[in-house]
């Protein structure tokens, strides 16, 4: 037999450029050395070439809008990639590699509030557990080869988001549904909740507003799973500011809050009508505060949450004041 044993197959499962040839051994023994090396040469540089292209094959679909298995950097098409040079591929993977330590963020549907979606940034997500979860990308790109327009991801652990992506990142309106059964539709920036949205927490509650930077600030309305709800001011993911506190057994309270506590003067309304003012330090009542009747004829001292006696209007208006202005600067 004159001809060359070349098995022309297509198994990229050993993924080592120093297996053993697929040319028959007797054959290339007869070759000239310079012939058999650049013969072996060739070959090695076919097989790393067909593993590479499987590294990065379509999991279907043709042109700018597919499934794409997304293990390339920052939302790439998966042909642009492939057509770059190999150290520029690398430096891109590099790049994103770095991108993913800086971040310091890890992915976890169990005890992470899923407030940050860096993952959808790079190649793969990352649980806690410190193993690698891949997720799949259906949707269009735009003319450099980013994600761009309506797409869809699903990760592998179950969560999926559908909506926009602007240059390889989520960003507009779209929704993520978690595995854990939550999930969050509203408004995107580079990967973050940012703008108006609503999130379904596991415990039950339900958030309604503006987010900035995945966290919960500015103005925002929260239903809360024992049947409280609050509405005002929220910063870095806490009320914090000028609200309203509706309790389940029909109290409310309007006043300041900082970190999520009373603090500042508050209005406390009881389900009677009676309203009581008083200074908060970190949900504790201090001070002098005053109580109002029903159909405010009629005015009590209060000194650390109990009735002291009778005053005036006109003394009860001025320990009011004494509790500080209504808003307050935060």
């Amino acid at each position: 037999n004159d001809t060359l044993g070349y098995d022309d197959h297509d198994d990229d499962s050993d993924s080592d450029a120093d297996r053993p040839s697929a040319y028959d051994q007797e054959t290339l023994a007869s070759l000239p050395e310079d012939v058999r090396r650049e013969v072996l040469d060739q070959e090695k540089r076919a097989r790393q070439e067909r593993h590479r292209q499987k590294q990065t094959t379509k999991v279907s679909g043709k042109g700018s809008v597919g499934a794409y298995s997304v293990n390339i950097p920052a939302g790439y098409d998966p042909d642009t990639f492939a057509a770059l040079p190999l150290d520029v591929q690398q430096e891109l993977l590099d790049h994103a590699a770095r991108m993913k330590r800086s971040s310091g963020v890890t992915y976890a549907a169990e005890g992470y509030d899923h407030d940050a979606i860096l993952d959808a940034v790079v190649a793969t997500a990352r649980p806690a557990s410190g193993h690698f979860t891949s997720c799949t990308y259906t949707g269009e790109y735009n003319s450099n080869g980013k994600r761009h327009g309506d797409g869809e991801l699903n990760w592998a652990n179950g969560d999926r988001y559908v909506g926009k992506f602007k240059d390889g990142f989520i960003e507009g309106r779209g929704t993520i549904n978690f595995h854990d059964g939550t999930e969050y539709t509203g408004q995107w920036r580079k990967n973050r909740f940012h703008g108006d949205g609503t999130r379904r927490f596991k415990n039950g509650n339900v958030y309604t507003g503006n987010y900035v930077d995945g966290k919960r600030q500015g103005q925002g309305r929260c239903y809360f799973a024992n049947g409280d709800m609050y509405v005002g001011d929220w910063k870095d993911d806490t009320i914090h500011g000028f609200g309203r506190y509706y309790y389940n057994n029909g109290h409310s309270f309007e006043g300041m809050f900082r970190n999520g506590k009373r603090n500042g003067r508050g209005k406390y309304q009881l389900t009677d009508g009676r309203v009581e003012i008083y200074r908060y330090v970190n949900d504790s009542r201090v001070g002098d505060g005053v109580r109002w009747s029903a159909n405010r004829t009629k005015a009590w001292r209060m000194v650390d949450g109990k009735v002291k006696g009778r005053v005036s209007m006109e003394e009860a208006t001025g320990i009011a004041n004494k509790c500080g202005p209504v808003v307050e600067t935060t």
